[in-house]
């Protein structure tokens, strides 16, 4: 039968190797919120309402299989041409189609992130 409703997704957590790196890269150069700062056990930030928590990893480092963190933008060519500007490392080209175009770049940890707007 299924569960009753869920809810709205309100926090995602990743691991970090890098409580600063990871901070600046999504307060300085995304330009999040940030939310909550408690080094050096974890920092979050704000994209609309949903929060992002960074943790640190355990010794190892981040497991390959963390999750991508997909963004929607309003006007992705202009953002696509000031993550060029500022240097952050594509991983993937601006690409899709008449229904979606995206690009995607890696965090200082490897995480993809995928900024997505519907052409």
């Amino acid at each position: 039968m299924g569960l009753p409703a869920v809810g709205q997704l309100k926090v995602v957590t990743l691991l970090t190797t890098n409580l600063a790196k990871a901070r600046d890269f999504y307060v300085n150069r995304l330009g999040l919120v940030l939310y909550e700062d408690r080094p050096p056990e974890f920092f979050q930030v704000r994209s609309g309402g949903t929060q992002l928590c960074f943790d640190v990893a355990l010794p190892g480092g981040v497991p390959p299989e963390e999750p991508r963190i997909i963004f929607q933008s309003s006007d992705l060519p202009r953002l696509y041409a000031a993550v060029k500007t500022d240097g952050l490392p594509l991983k993937h080209d601006l690409r899709g189609d008449a229904g979606r175009r995206w690009f995607s770049v890696l965090d200082p940890d490897g995480h993809e992130i995928i900024f997505a707007e519907n052409a």
